[in-house]
């Protein structure tokens, strides 16, 4: 885990603009997921992972309301959050939630309306969507460059 930065005081525009900062380097991963956290109090951490996924666990105490975005790598890939993924997010309060790989960007968040997930083709993407619209999440996805 790195320390990369810290921002001072924090609101929402200021940690989405960070997210998508370190978002581009991100993607472009093919062998580890890395997950960029940025904590209540401003600080921005890098946390190396596997190929497997990352565990964020060693900031458990200090993720609430925490914005956080990570990648996937290419294979495999449900085109969305993974369980694990959705579960971290309840279970450790996070406020956002950010994921991208090679085809969209995602991103659970509190505090916003949720909408239910229109029918898919795409059963995981619309999984994710009916669970986070369930419990009260907002969730989209969107298609990137």
């Amino acid at each position: 885990m790195q320390l990369l930065e810290s921002l001072g005081e924090m609101s929402y525009d200021k940690a989405i603009e960070v997210l998508k900062r370190y978002k581009q380097s991100l993607r472009t991963l093919k062998t580890r997921e890395v997950a960029i956290v940025i904590l209540e109090n401003g600080d921005v951490y890098r946390i190396p992972g596997t190929p497997e996924g990352v565990n964020i666990s060693g900031l458990k105490g200090q993720l609430k309301n925490a914005f956080v975005t990570h990648n996937h790598l290419p294979e495999p890939t449900s085109f969305t959050f993974s369980f694990d993924d959705f579960g971290g997010f309840e279970k450790y309060g996070i406020h956002t939630l950010r994921g991208a790989d090679i085809r969209y960007a995602y991103e659970l968040t509190r505090g916003f309306e949720a909408v239910p997930s229109k029918l898919s083709f795409d059963l995981s993407h619309y999984d994710v969507g009916l669970k986070a619209y369930e419990v009260g999440i907002a969730y989209r996805r969107w298609k990137i460059d």
